[in-house]
């Protein structure tokens, strides 16, 4: 593994061969970013981005930016680095806004399910890499997906308690409680088997 990150280093680095790196690469259109996130490939990734930044910002056919597959996967160290590079994406100069919808937030896009990356991180179960996303912009819990799921509702339909308590203790005062079919977060808990969620001190937060 680590000498295909290599090789692929080098062929980055190659002085005399020009990648379009921006080119839609597979079927689903990803790109090398894509799928270097979804792997884990953390160095290869800043590798990319050093050479084209656009990368951050362009999604696959179900409207997956390669910061959802990241998160998806669970790979928090690039998680944290795609999210270091959107601070700074579009570049001020001469840079058009590429997110207006999130007021300039690219880590706020949804994809085709209206799943932010909060939402997939919680999909899939990574607790930890929730936590992570909630440190660096609580207001990814005010969003609710197609299904009518919130990140709160869908870390209580799990049992992420670390998750829920990050929702609860760091979210903004609007983040959001809804549920698919109308159920709330307790409800989902409750069906989950995990009735009720305590912090880590043994109180209810739920």
């Amino acid at each position: 593994m680590l000498g295909n990150t290599i090789l692929l280093k080098e062929v980055v680095e190659e002085a005399n061969i020009e990648l379009d790196l921006t080119l839609q690469l597979t079927p689903q259109n990803n790109t090398a970013l894509h799928i270097v996130a979804k792997h884990g490939h953390r160095d290869f990734a800043s590798e990319l981005l050093r050479k084209s930044p656009a990368l951050l910002s362009q999604p696959n056919s179900n409207g997956d930016l390669p910061l959802h597959l990241a998160a998806q996967g669970g790979h928090k160290s690039l998680v944290n680095l795609l999210l270091d590079s959107m601070k700074t994406w579009p570049p001020r100069e001469g840079g058009a806004a590429t997110d207006l919808e999130n007021n300039g937030a690219l880590w706020r896009t949804s994809n085709s399910k209206g799943n932010n990356v909060l939402h997939d991180a919680l999909r899939c179960g990574y607790a930890e890499v929730a936590v992570a996303l909630m440190e660096f912009d609580p207001g990814l819990a005010d969003s609710v997906n197609l299904a009518g799921e919130s990140p709160l509702f869908m870390a209580s339909e799990l049992g992420l308690m670390v998750a829920v308590e990050s929702i609860v203790s760091r979210g903004s005062s609007s983040f959001s409680r809804e549920g698919s079919n109308g159920r709330t977060p307790l409800h989902a808990s409750v069906i989950g088997g995990h009735l009720g969620i305590s912090n880590r001190s043994g109180q209810t937060i739920m």
